[in-house]
């Protein structure tokens, strides 16, 4: 049975594309066909779809930042790569993977508009894609060596190193050479490689390869009789290649297949709770005056104690918050407090385009938000207030705004 269904477009959306179905471990379970997205639109209502794009209009990079996933992570990856992109980070889509032993991200990149059309034209024929992922991150690894893809004179490139590219308009001798597999060299020429060739290719290069299989024992030339995406297709389950479907893009069910299942198990538990809570609404109504009358009385002790203090929220809580202030202040905060600013102004010393957004000091934590050009100028003034020995520094956020980024800071008085 078919599990998914693997869609490979070309660079120029054209109408002609291939397709093939596999199990869900990635082993293929029919052959590879050619037609029209309306074609393979037959099979995708049974499957889980998987659209394989051009890895020529995505690039493969990693970052590092001091950030654990979540929303700001995605906020700040942009600008942590913004120095290595061309185009501006605002009509790019970034898509991030798993952090690695290292500590940086793999992170694929594309243009906003690409995914947009790539999403557009299979909407159109009635396709919805789970994944959306780069031919050059489905190319079957080579454990310690060179995985090759040649088809109609591109190549798709994992090197030994784990780079993925992709090459057009160079020989089999170039591609070797810029995987560091080199003719003569004792070192690389017993190094893994395994070609894949369609039977055209390998019969327009034939002596060429039966040469090359000569200098290089390593070599392994694989003849791809039904196409390449079975190839992909079973690299794409052994990488985890990052799906591009992510943040904006990110798949989401259809509300109607979400909700049909649920309609009659939602209406009885309505009728259910509308019956117990009949019973239980006037008792509230009564519970809920009575909460109001304490409330205000709570606020007019509150103002007469703190008259020039702005109630917010709960009465109660706030009074409390106020009290343990004035313990603290009476303590010995006021040290602690100027010797943690003079950290601060040691910190940015020469940083001039940075400033101080604001300062909040409470229960012994100095709290403060400030705005500098990037997520590492803010990680270098944290490392340079840690550095001074006597306080406990905890990067709070990082949050990107235009072209600045808000950081909050706060600061404990260590305990050693």
């Amino acid at each position: 049975m078919a599990d998914h269904l693997f869609i490979r477009i070309s660079s120029g959306l054209s109408s002609e594309i291939s397709w093939i179905t596999t199990d869900a471990s990635g082993r293929r379970t029919g052959i590879e066909r050619h037609g029209s997205l309306a074609d393979a639109a037959t099979k995708a209502s049974s499957c889980k779809v998987v659209l394989i794009v051009p890895g020529t209009e995505v690039v493969n990079t990693q970052a590092r930042v001091p950030l654990r996933g979540g929303s700001k992570l995605r906020q700040a990856i942009p600008y942590a790569l913004e120095d290595q992109l061309a185009e501006d980070v605002e009509k790019l889509h970034f898509a991030i993977g798993k952090r690695t032993a290292d500590g940086e991200y793999p992170v694929a990149v594309t243009a906003r508009e690409n995914m947009e059309s790539w999403l557009g034209v299979l909407e159109e024929a009635g396709i919805r894609a789970q994944s959306v992922v780069a031919d050059t991150s489905c190319v079957p690894v080579t454990p310690g060596g060179v995985t090759i893809i040649f088809e109609n004179d591109a190549c798709l490139l994992h090197g030994a190193d784990g780079t993925d590219i992709v090459l057009e308009g160079m020989s089999i001798d170039q591609v070797l050479e810029l995987s560091g597999v080199h003719v003569g060299d004792e070192a690389s020429s017993s190094m893994p490689v395994n070609l894949y060739m369609s039977a055209d290719d390998h019969e327009k290069h034939k002596n060429r390869v039966e040469f090359l299989s000569g200098q290089f024992p390593g070599m392994n030339t694989r003849i791809m009789a039904d196409g390449s995406i079975a190839h992909l297709a079973s690299g794409m389950f052994s990488r985890e290649a990052i799906n591009l479907r992510q943040g904006d893009f990110a798949s989401r069910s259809s509300p109607e297949s979400t909700w049909k299942p649920w309609r009659l198990a939602a209406g009885l538990a309505a009728a259910v709770f509308l019956v117990l809570i009949g019973g239980e609404a006037v008792e509230l109504a009564v519970l809920k005056n009575r909460e109001k009358a304490l409330d205000e009385s709570i606020a007019t002790a509150f103002t007469e104690a703190f008259p020039g203090v702005t109630l917010r929220g709960d009465p109660a809580n706030q009074m409390r918050s106020e009290l343990a202030a004035l313990r603290a202040a009476a303590g010995s905060g006021d040290s602690f407090f100027l010797e943690a600013l003079a950290a601060l102004a040691a910190a940015t010393n020469g940083q001039t385009s940075g400033q101080l957004d604001s300062v909040g000091f409470r229960n012994g934590v100095l709290d403060l938000k400030i705005i500098v050009p990037s997520v590492e100028v803010l990680d270098r003034i944290r490392q340079s207030m840690e550095s001074a020995g006597s306080f406990e520094v905890q990067l709070e956020s990082a949050n990107p705004s235009g072209n600045q980024v808000e950081g909050r800071i706060q600061l404990r008085r260590s305990n050693s």
